[in-house]
């Protein structure tokens, strides 16, 4: 009899450990891409809005409502150009939630994580009242204008209020911010951090508490249909009423 040449291995156990020099990418580059995103759009609109800027360097645009509007635009739209290039080498327009709802029924749910937010938010400013009652939560944020004329204008604001900022701020802090850090630290860490970011760069007390809490909603969104569509409209309609209450109502 020949000699048994087969020989058995036993199987080896590989156990996971998590790379810290990865870990550090998956959280710092997507801040870095974020925050240099947010840095060009808030020189771009910087530069936009000096040109409506008047003398006395009070910011005063209401009567270039339109023309504003049009300059933001083009602002918004350099922005999410580039965003998009960005995309590509991140793993294509999907990995920034550029996808189509994987669930129509997010359009039930909005409306739910609506009031969700909305209740939070409140409970928070509440709380926060109480306990630092020197809190000034009352602070108005300035917009440079509280008022419209015409049709022209009320258009102009809209498309300044309600459309471009949940436009390109959801591509920023949801697109790249929460879904490139999702991909490697999970959904907790990838939305306070996203959401923090995003509550700060409001700049106002009153409006980083808010902001939080729609930005938590707008991740949660975001992560249950793999798509940044439900957030954008989510952040609209937030910022539609708020037009309508400081425009209509």
């Amino acid at each position: 009899m020949g000699k048994n040449t087969n020989i058995e291995s036993s199987p080896k156990t590989i156990e996971y450990s998590p790379n810290r020099s990865s870990v550090l990418a998956r959280l710092v580059l997507p801040l870095l891409a974020g925050i240099s995103f947010m840095a060009l759009y808030a020189i771009l609109s910087l530069i936009a809005v000096s040109t409506f800027v008047s003398k006395d360097a009070d910011l005063d645009i209401a009567g270039s409502i339109p023309e504003m509007a049009v300059t933001m635009t083009a602002v918004s739209v350099v922005t999410l150009a580039l965003v998009f290039k960005y995309s590509k080498l991140v793993g294509g327009r999907a990995s920034i939630g550029l996808t189509w709802p994987k669930d129509i029924g997010f359009l039930v749910r909005l409306p739910i994580v609506f009031v969700a937010y909305f209740a939070l938010s409140l409970t928070a400013m509440i709380l926060t009242g109480s306990l630092a009652p020197d809190v000034d939560l009352d602070t108005p944020q300035n917009i440079g204008f509280d008022a419209v004329n015409g049709p022209a204008q009320a258009i102009g604001a809209y498309v300044l209020l309600a459309i471009l900022p949940p436009l390109v701020e959801e591509f920023i802090f949801r697109g790249i911010i929460f879904k490139g850090m999702y991909r490697g630290l999970g959904f907790w860490v990838a939305a306070v951090i996203s959401s923090l970011l995003f509550g700060l760069a409001h700049g106002q007390v009153n409006l980083f508490i808010d902001t939080f809490f729609l930005g938590m909603a707008a991740s949660w969104l975001t992560w249950r249909y793999d798509s940044i569509l439900p957030a954008i409209l989510l952040h609209g309609a937030k910022n539609s009423l708020a037009y309508l209450a400081i425009f209509v109502f």
